[in-house]
């Protein structure tokens, strides 16, 4: 029987703490495979859509532990723009492994000569049968297309590389205590994941005439979690039908602010790190204009000022206490909230379909390859 969406961000939190439970076996391959080229000095990331949104997730945290620069970059970008380099190592990222674009750019690295590393949650799939090395990430099975537990195992799969390849190189280890402290702080995070999921519950019922009456969308953040921003957007417009821009704070109060009306809503995003004050502030400053501004944040407090006095209760009663993490792990759970709006609101709405004249752009235009195929998210 065929899952639907809310049924797989339902799941994620037990899958990512089954997946840090058994990160040694999940991460073994890619470590094995980093491990035999010891001449890298940079690792580049070759992704799109929701796979480039979870490494852009899982960037600041890499690039903190590990010891190459850490390059992410688009398929399409790869393909016509991206040089070579001998002492760079690419890793092609496809969830589904049947992205045309990412299929596109595996088969102009082989030509180039370059090895190809497929992650993927699929090893039946047309790209992992084009790339030299396919690896999967541990998200098990996703045949929803509008992914949403593949996006949360997959920034916690790339951070795991990060905590465990010290620990197996000559780079350097981290220490003992610094190894145990990361995974306490990424297990809260995967508990939050499920309890973001449901506050999103009761948000959605607290605030169910704005949230079904969006007409224009922005989302605003800073710092790891514009991943969290990119992917909500994502969702949201490809589920709501509604255009869904995103902004890093400082850069939307210097030219999109000035399109705003009371009919606009804005979702801010702060991880609870030393710039979370000036989001605040914004958030705050903002509802002069438009009442429909919402914060996604750690922060329990303000997260429970946004729902009824009655949804605040029930999820007390519900336990759905989310534990503080530092900011650079927060998105790990933060997206969950956007990926049960989108899917909410596409439903309560009852959108199912595209606009008619769609089908006849996606016969000249295709994006998966004929091997993929999608269940309906209801």
């Amino acid at each position: 029987m065929k899952k639907t969406m809310e049924e797989y961000i339902n799941e994620t939190s037990a899958v990512m703490l089954h997946n840090i439970e058994n990160r040694d076996e999940l991460i073994k391959p890619i470590i094995s495979r980093l491990c035999s080229n010891p001449s890298i000095t940079t690792l580049s990331i070759v992704a799109s859509g929701s796979s480039y949104n979870a490494a852009l997730s899982a960037l600041a945290f890499m690039r903190a532990h590990l010891p190459w620069q850490i390059e992410l970059i688009t398929p399409f970008e790869f393909t016509y723009y991206g040089g070579t380099c001998r002492n760079r190592e690419y890793l092609f990222i496809s969830q589904s492994g049947n992205s045309t674009n990412t299929l596109e750019a595996v088969r102009s690295a082989n030509d180039r000569g370059i090895h190809t590393t497929l992650l993927t949650g699929n090893a039946d799939s047309s790209i992992a049968q084009a790339a030299d090395d396919t690896i999967l990430y541990g998200v098990g099975e996703e045949s929803v297309g509008y992914v949403t537990k593949g996006v949360s195992t997959l920034t916690l799969f790339l951070m795991l590389l990060a905590l465990e390849y010290p620990q197996t190189s000559k780079s350097g280890s981290i220490g003992r205590g610094t190894c145990s402290r990361i995974l306490e702080q990424l297990t809260s995070a995967a508990i939050n994941h499920q309890n973001m999921y449901k506050w999103a519950q009761y948000f959605c019922e607290s605030n169910r005439n704005a949230l079904l009456n969006m007409k224009h969308i922005l989302i605003i953040s800073c710092g790891c979690n514009m991943g969290t921003a990119r992917e909500g957007a994502l969702k949201i417009s490809e589920m709501t039908h509604v255009q869904t821009s995103v902004y890093e704070i400082e850069e939307f109060l210097h030219g999109p602010d000035l399109q705003l009306t009371p009919e606009y809503t804005l979702f801010f995003i702060e991880g609870g790190d030393s710039a979370g004050r000036r989001v605040r502030e914004v958030y705050e400053a903002i509802r002069v204009i438009t009442p429909h501004a919402f914060l996604i944040t750690p922060d329990a407090e303000l997260l429970s000022m946004q729902l009824t006095n009655q949804c605040a209760s029930a999820l007390v009663q519900d336990k759905a206490e989310i534990h503080l993490t530092k900011a650079i792990y927060s998105p790990l759970y933060l997206t969950a909230a956007f990926q049960y709006i989108a899917y909410w609101v596409a439903k309560e709405l009852n959108i199912t379909g595209e606009h008619p004249l769609y089908a006849r752009f996606e016969e000249i235009i295709q994006c998966k390859t004929d091997l993929y195929t999608e269940d309906s998210p209801f």
